[in-house]
């Protein structure tokens, strides 16, 4: 049983097709999904799916600690699933495209935490977010190298 699953019978909701499918689709997601991109994919495995019941699941399964909202400058909300497979992570987002890399930093969580001791904190939690430009992107295409890159 997955930890949704699990969550979801702990607190008494209903596990429906349509809760299944939206957290299925972040569960397989290769990168952090807008709501769009959660409801067109989920609409495949729940065709009667609509963008109503995606925001509310959404929002139940962060209020659950079961995915993550992302709300970085520029670009669409972003959603991800939480857990221990996702490893505590951080975010560096790119100002030209919005393509948002994850890393991790340990060191860094060192220093967080001995800042917050220093200053008679315990640390509860944190979020680092980096904004920035790829180096060697040419100003005038935005794209590395100058040249235009089709996918």
């Amino acid at each position: 049983m997955s930890a949704f699953e699990q969550t979801f019978r702990q607190k008494g909701i209903s596990l429906t097709s349509s809760r299944l499918a939206i957290f299925e689709v972040l569960e397989n997601a290769s990168a952090h999904m807008t709501v769009t991109d959660i409801f067109n994919a989920a609409r495949q495995k729940d065709p009667g799916l609509g963008m109503a019941t995606v925001y509310r699941t959404l929002n139940m399964l962060c209020d659950l600690g079961l995915a993550e909202k992302h709300e970085f400058p520029n670009i669409d909300a972003v959603y991800e699933k939480t857990g221990a497979e996702n490893g505590h992570h951080h975010h560096i987002i790119d100002a030209d495209s919005g393509r948002i890399e994850e890393f991790s930093a340990a060191e860094l969580d060192v220093l967080l935490e001995k800042i917050a001791r220093e200053h008679g904190y315990e640390m509860l939690g944190h979020k680092i977010e980096i904004y920035g430009k790829k180096k060697g992107r040419n100003a005038a295409t935005g794209v590395a190298g100058g040249k235009k890159q089709t996918i």
